[in-house]
This record gives structure tokens, C-alpha cells and sequence, in this order.
């Protein structure tokens, strides 16, 4: 956990030669993971009740490091947040109307935001010139921050099921590794391809 104005000291892009998609790691050299699986790993007690019950009658324990452990965890997400949601829905209707009184002056600066959306973290900084327009933009999903990640699972995955001499139905296995990552579709087919 560090000071998400700090991101730049603990993340890194970094080139690979078959593809055009941005893949990151840590500085120190290790691939990461973000999305649902992350966020339980950190945070898994405090799934509502409902949640809870389903997660004990599982056979998935946090913190989890096996990426098929991500559909069972964006499950469980589901299921906190729309539970969360009923009680918050009645919060958010007691304040209408509402006006909003922030008043905006365009000026120079560089914005930054780091946020969990679905997929994961989701990192995006914007710097304005003095009317407030936008000089540049980079903008870092949570697919290419799992790409490299994904590729060391995808290696490592495969050199198991050989050993094991396990090799029936491969492709499928690693498209269902694949799919266990959540990713956008384009970047879905674009790893598809690449394989």
C-alpha cells in the first residue's frame, strides 16, 4: 500500500517485441495481479453477511494467488455490493435535490487519480495547460497492468500440465486462464492471436 501519488515509484511500463498492448510490473521486478481476487486478498472480512455465507461454503481461502480464484471473488463482489447498494440507494435519495457549489476556474496543472474500478485498479493523470485544456492524458487499465502477470501464469501453467503429462484439451485450459483475468475483449483477442 503506498500513496497512490507515488504510483510511478512502484509500477513501470515496459516493452515487449510481439505486441503493441502496455505491460507493467513492479520496480522490483515482480509481476502483480489487480481486480476482485486483489481486492479480497486485502480486504476479504469485510464482505457483508450474505457474502460471507457463500464464501464459507466454498472451497476458495484468502488471501488466494491462483487467478481462477478471480471469478469466485468478482462473485462474491456481486453479491457485497448489491446488498450495499439497497441501503445506500435510500442515503443518496434523502439528499434531492442537491445543487452543486463548487465553482471551477480553468488553470495549469497535472491531475491524478487512482481508483478500484471493476477489472482493478485504474490509474489516469492529465495535465492542463493555463485555460484548463487537456496537453496529455495517460491513462493505465487494470487489463495491461495484469498482462505480464497473466503471461508468467499462462508459462507456468503450461510447463505444470506438461510435467504432469496432462495435456488434453491445453487450448482450452489456458483460455479458461485467460478468461479468469477478466480482460476487455480486445485485449482478449489480441492475446488470443499472439498465442
Amino acid at each position: 500500500i503506498f500513496d497512490s501519488r507515488l504510483f510511478t515509484d512502484y509500477i513501470r511500463e515496459i516493452e515487449v517485441d510481439y505486441t503493441t498492448a502496455r505491460h507493467f510490473m513492479l520496480r522490483n521486478g515482480r509481476t502483480y495481479m489487480v481486480g476482485a481476487i486483489s481486492r479480497l486478498n486485502v480486504n476479504h472480512e469485510m464482505l457483508c453477511e450474505e457474502a460471507m455465507e457463500l464464501l464459507n461454503g466454498h472451497e476458495i481461502e484468502f488471501p488466494c494467488y491462483s487467478p481462477f480464484g478471480n471469478i469466485v471473488a468478482q462473485v462474491l463482489e456481486i453479491i457485497h455490493f448489491t446488498v450495499q447498494s439497497i441501503s445506500l440507494i435510500d442515503e443518496i435519495l434523502d439528499m434531492y435535490p442537491f445543487k452543486s457549489s463548487v465553482e471551477v476556474t480553468p488553470r495549469e496543472g497535472i491531475g491524478l487519480s487512482v481508483t478500484e474500478a471493476p477489472r482493478g485498479l485504474l490509474l489516469h493523470t492529465y495535465e492542463l495547460d493555463s485555460n484548463g485544456r487537456v496537453q496529455s492524458v495517460n491513462i493505465i487499465t487494470p487489463t495491461a497492468q495484469n498482462l505480464e502477470n497473466l503471461e508468467a501464469d499462462v508459462k507456468a501453467y503450461i510447463e505444470y500440465l506438461i510435467a504432469k503429462g496432462d495435456i488434453e484439451n491445453l487450448k482450452h485450459r489456458i483460455e479458461m486462464l485467460t478468461r479468469a483475468y477478466d480482460p476487455c475483449m480486445s485485449c482478449s483477442a489480441r492475446f488470443a492471436k499472439a498465442r
